[in-house]
């Protein structure tokens, strides 16, 4: 043989040999990828181990540093970091930034924030060398921008949300994204991921050059930050119609009526005596001087006088310069004792939970060393149309104050006194004996065992132990401080004003009327009787359209309510779907009604009359009857973080009907609960709703449903779901739990989707829902559920 020839044999066998070599690597991986998918992940480490320390393919070593992340063992991913990052090539940094935010959101629903964290970096690293995000898919931008803002330090998250926008994705998508960027939960640093961003988005104000998908994802994350003249400057030159220029004309109201409230509430003609048996005041405690609050100040003023409005904060709050400024540290003795004996029971900081009560003591102490014996505590986003003694002459007779934390009416002051020295004796027990206590008033959080039990709940515990003493703001509604503009279901006609608003909400507000300059709100259906009302309340994403309240206490409010549109297009409250995603086909026959209005809370007394005539007419119905059998559209196992696919028959063998609609309601729905295995028992964890189609269950028909249910929340573990048509707050069609369809379904942790998935998703992605979607209520419809009819 010559020696070309027996070179030929030697790269022919080499050549052999590294393809089997990659071969049983990519046969290794699939098999790594399955035992992470079925939640083996510390068998993936052996496996890894068994390859020669020189011979791991990138592949190979992404699985690996996957399993130490979820394992929580970060100490051992880091140094493989280097390894899996350096050197690569564009097309391999584009899939492992679509892998590294994978993993971060698994772990950061696992509750492993520093793994969350380390894969988000990575992400962010690659991005940093590599121009990718031009190329990256709707799915997995939608997924990078929650890692990224989330997880990692917000570096590219201002990016991410201007391709997102650029490419039309759903608006409504920005409606779980901006809700979870704040409340009290700290980020990295200790700071909010809302005021991090926010931070970033500054940044890109002050750049005059930046390109425009920059300037757009910025003026929408300043304008959820309610940073309104920093938006109007980063959004000007916006495409019409684009969310930009929405955000530009409505940050530009939002100054506008800021300004114009101010000046009104500081004129000499809003000046009145101070605090007096008769003239009672407004008190807020608040740390800060957001714009939020300064609205909320100069609502109080002008209806109570400046100097009848007390802004109890730090020198941050003093800078609001409307009403009077008294230093929370001055009266802050009862508080400070009380902090050694609190035990944190909250789904809040620890910091923030302990606030929640010390402020009670705060305004106790205050309205003790100053005499005060009557006033209205109101929170500090909100706005009054009433003064507080209107306030507090509304209030039913005989009673010292009510139980509402955000507008707290106090007609005597040792109402106040007792409620302190309830807080202290909850919490003067051991502390072996406190959780105990406070987690059988709190209420259930969804995913978490425990309660949670927050400075309202003390306020029912202090009502029911006193009785006579605390009025209960739900069983004698006297409207002194009662809604919550946009989350609160109390059966009140919603609106909008304008098409941003239902944006950054998620849903509708309440759409408002002036009847002889007072503010009203008409109820829906019955007698649509106008209510007045004195407070009204806009809490978390709701701070962003305070302004379209307070502009009905400025001249021109007519016009201001001309403005609002009854209930706009349900295509702005429910759908984060993408745009671009393939849009479910309606089977021939009827879909769900789309006229038909969500059932109020008929718990409520005010809604006792409508409660009893669906009463009366499921009766007539009786005896209901219906055929449900329920099936796992996707098997038993779900992958963490995704939702549960299901497909439910309703078959009517009956000669009688049963209609979805009643008296212009969506009173018939297809019911599920959700349980978990717990210590003590079963826990429900949900019960979501789907729509049905139009006209119900016909006699003689069968019905098919098929959907999601909202389970991207639920931890690693085995659940049940059992499923029933319900008519809404009368009865289950089985009353029987036992009776009803159950099928038993296990969450099992992943971070890792198949190589080949992670591929093509770069050509075909599938579009799906971001992660951090919660439950719907048991009393909500569950909008994007999709249904499609279908008889035989």
């Amino acid at each position: 043989m010559t020696d070309v020839a027996a070179s030929e044999n030697v790269n022919a066998r080499d050549g052999k040999s590294g393809r089997q070599g990659e071969v049983r690597h990519e046969q290794l991986v699939r098999q790594l990828d399955a035992l992470i998918k079925a939640g083996r992940t510390e068998d993936v480490l052996p496996l890894v181990a068994a390859l020669p320390a020189d011979a791991v393919p990138r592949p190979v070593l992404l699985r690996k540093v996957v399993a130490l992340l979820m394992l929580g063992r970060l100490a051992d991913a880091i140094p493989n970091r280097a390894a899996l990052i350096d050197g690569v090539t564009e097309t391999e940094a584009h899939r492992l930034v679509i892998e590294f935010w994978r993993v971060a959101r698994r772990c950061a629903a696992m509750g492993r924030g520093p793994e969350a964290t380390f894969a988000a970096d990575a992400a962010a690293t690659l991005l940093g060398r590599f121009d990718l995000l031009p190329t990256v898919p709707d799915r997995q931008l939608l997924e990078g921008l929650q890692a990224d803002a989330i997880n990692g330090g917000g570096e590219f998250a201002i990016a991410i949300l201007g391709h997102l926008l650029h490419r039309g994705i759903e608006r409504s998508f920005f409606i779980k994204f901006l809700a979870g960027l704040g409340g009290s939960r700290p980020h990295l640093g200790g700071k909010r991921p809302l005021d991090v961003l926010a931070a970033r988005a500054r940044a890109v104000a002050e750049q005059p050059d930046a390109a425009p998908l920059l300037r757009e994802g910025a003026a929408l994350m300043l304008y959820a930050a309610q940073d309104f003249a920093r938006a109007v400057t980063v959004a000007e030159g916006a495409p019409a119609g684009s969310l930009a220029a929405l955000v530009a004309a409505d940050a530009g109201k939002r100054v506008k009526v800021s300004d114009q409230m101010r000046r009104r509430a500081v004129a000499p003609a809003k000046k009145a005596a101070r605090a007096a048996k008769d003239h009672p005041p407004f008190i807020v405690v608040h740390r800060g001087g957001q714009d939020y609050v300064a609205l909320c100040a100069a609502s109080l003023a002008l209806q109570n006088g400046a100097n009848n409005v007390v802004l109890l904060g730090d020198d941050t709050t003093a800078t609001i310069g409307i009403g009077r400024y008294a230093a929370i540290s001055d009266y802050f003795e009862s508080a400070a004792a009380f902090a050694p004996s609190y035990v944190h029971h909250s789904v809040s900081e620890p910091i923030y939970g302990l606030f929640s009560f010390q402020r009670w003591l705060v305004v106790e102490e205050f309205c003790r060393k100053n005499r005060i014996d009557q006033c209205v505590v109101i929170d500090s986003d909100a706005l009054a149309f009433s003064s507080a003694s209107e306030i507090i002459a509304a209030m039913p007779p005989g009673y010292g104050m009510n139980d509402w934390t955000w507008t707290t009416t106090v007609r005597d002051r040792m109402a106040l006194a007792g409620l302190a020295d309830c807080m202290r004796s909850v919490y003067a027990r051991p502390r072996d004996e406190i959780i105990p206590f406070v987690n059988s008033l709190g209420r259930m959080v969804t995913g978490r065992e425990a309660r949670s039990f927050q400075d309202m709940h003390m306020f029912y515990h202090y009502r029911d132990t006193t009785k006579g003493v605390v009025v209960s703001q739900y069983a004698q509604l006297f409207h002194g401080g009662l809604d919550q503009a946009s989350t609160l279901d109390n059966g009140l006609e919603v609106g909008a004003p304008g098409e941003l608003a239902p944006i950054v909400l998620g849903r509708a507000l309440k759409r408002p009327y002036l009847q002889d300059g007072r503010l009203h709100f008409r109820e829906e259906g019955g007698a649509q009787r106008f209510i007045r009302f004195h407070t009204v309340h806009c809490q978390g994403p709701a701070k962003a359209v305070l302004h379209h309240y307070a502009a009905l206490m400025l001249p021109g409010a007519e016009g201001t309510l001309a403005a609002w549109e009854s209930h706009p297009a349900p295509t702005l409250k429910a759908s984060t779907m993408p745009v671009s995603a393939p849009a479910p086909e309606a089977a021939a026959s009827q879909p769900a009604n789309p006229t038909l209005k969500q059932v109020p809370n008929l718990r409520l007394p005010e809604h006792a009359a409508l409660k009893e005539r669906l009463r009366g007419f499921v009766n007539a119905l009786a005896p209901l009857g219906l055929q449900v059998s329920l099936r796992l559209a996707d098997g038993p196992v779900l992958t963490a973080g995704s939702e549960l696919r299901l497909e439910l028959e309703v078959h009517n063998p009956g000669a009688r009907g049963y209609p979805d609609a009643f008296e212009g309601y969506a009173a018939l729905l297809a019911g599920f609960v959700i349980t978990a295995e717990a210590a003590d028992g079963i826990r429900k964890v949900a019960e979501p709703r789907w729509a049905v189609p139009e006209g119900g269950f016909p006699a003689g028909a069968t019905v098919t449903l098929t959907g999601t249910l909202p389970t991207s929340k639920l931890a690693p573990g085995r659940y049940k779901v059992s499923a029933d048509p319900v008519f809404e707050y009368i009865r289950w069609f089985e009353r029987n739990v036992d009776q009803r369809p159950t099928l038993t379904f296990e969450v099992v942790a992943t971070a890792s989707a198949d190589s080949a998935d992670a591929a093509a998703s770069t050509q075909h992605p599938r579009h799906e829902a971001p992660l951090d979607r919660g439950f719907n209520s048991s009393t909500e419809t569950q909008g994007k559920s999709r249904v499609e009819v279908g008889r035989r």
